[in-house]
């Protein structure tokens, strides 16, 4: 799904209240997604981190934790950890090769970067967020994201 504007999102549940909908559940859906525009954007939206919001790196063995789980070769510590990372990397809600990069200098400024949108001119790739700029998801509406999960799970 998309992420768009409260007032599209409407548009669009009023023609499957047409189909299927009844009045309490669009009203229901509608203001559940009028919430979710509000959280507070966090750097796990885009990429794994864990509950204090620290970037949590992909471990060299998290594949063979994937496929196996706790009947794999992976124990103890690193089983923790990759589990961590797992729960971290569903809690992502922006599809994209999301990369992160703060700058100190001068005023804190934490850059996310998708990796596989398109470059410009001189290799610098298009979709770039400054998360001190945009406070809620909602102002992310205009860039025209996917989430990777329907809005009840999430």
């Amino acid at each position: 799904m998309k992420l768009i504007k409260c007032s599209d999102y409407v548009i669009e549940q009023k023609k499957v209240l047409k189909r299927s909908l009844s009045l309490d559940d669009y009203f229901l859906n509608i203001d559940s997604y009028a919430n979710f525009l509000k959280r507070p954007l966090e750097l796990g939206m885009f990429i794994p981190c864990d509950k204090d919001g620290n970037v949590l790196k992909e471990l060299e063995r998290f594949e063979h934790y994937q496929k196996y789980g706790e009947f794999g070769l992976i124990k103890g510590y690193e089983f923790q950890m990759c589990k961590q990372y797992q729960e971290a990397k569903e809690r992502v809600i922006f599809e994209g090769n999301w990369e992160h990069s703060r700058d100190d200098r001068y005023t804190h400024m934490n850059w996310m970067t998708d990796m596989d949108s398109p470059t410009d001119r001189i290799g610098r790739h298009e979709m770039h967020i400054r998360m001190h700029e945009c406070k809620t998801i909602e102002d992310l509406t205009e860039l025209g994201l996917t989430l990777t999960k329907q809005i009840e799970t999430i």
